[in-house]
């Protein structure tokens, strides 16, 4: 059965149409990543283009799905949420896919629970606005995050934060989508490894 695959990055968005067997698993562990970029930037600092002029976006997107991402049409969609995303935000990018002809069955994730499939972890994770350390414990339902405003982003910080979620310092860590001066700080996760784990997830 073939998905919709969406993962935003900053101001655009990554769109693959994964194609998953009966058994959850991918027929093809290679998935060609098509990115979607916005035509005007946002005029608001720190708030990503596509969630804003949502008119121009809605026709940029409508004609991206139909040159660009052809047999997209009425396909059911994994939208990874960046971790700092409101629901209400979240909302509304689900609506804009529906509204551009996905079809209207979306399975949402956050990022941080697709960096691994290990039992707990710390995931690092950046957006426009922020860099999210959210600490991943398999089982539990309350969810520790500190968020850094993107000013305040620096080494130091990020390592703080980690040590609050981590003191003894013993969990994995798994960064997606970070600044490249943070690299070093944990283990960077590839796309198709975030594709793989959402299909499984299903």
């Amino acid at each position: 059965m073939k998905y919709v695959y969406a993962c935003p990055h900053e101001d655009s968005i990554l769109f693959a149409t994964p194609d998953v067997r009966n058994d959850n698993q991918l027929f093809s562990h290679d998935v060609e990543l098509i990115r979607y970029e916005p035509q005007s930037p946002c005029p608001y600092p720190f708030v990503p283009a596509y969630l804003c002029n949502l008119e121009a976006r809605h026709k940029e997107l409508k004609a991206f799905f139909k040159e660009q991402l052809k047999g997209a049409r009425n396909k059911p969609v994994l939208l990874v949420l960046p971790d700092d995303l409101t629901d209400l935000e979240a909302h509304g990018l689900s609506e804009l896919l529906i509204d551009c002809g996905l079809k209207a069955d979306v399975n949402m994730e956050y990022r941080a629970f697709l960096l691994s499939n290990e039992s707990c972890y710390l995931a690092v994770t950046a957006s426009k606005r922020a860099v999210t350390i959210t600490r991943v414990i398999g089982g539990e339902e309350t969810v520790e995050r500190i968020f850094i405003p993107m000013p305040e982003v620096a080494e130091e910080t990020v390592l703080h934060a980690m040590d609050e979620l981590d003191s003894e310092g013993t969990m994995p860590i798994y960064c997606y989508d970070i600044p490249e001066s943070l690299s070093h700080i944990g283990d960077t996760v590839a796309d198709h490894i975030i594709v793989r784990n959402f299909v499984r997830m299903l």
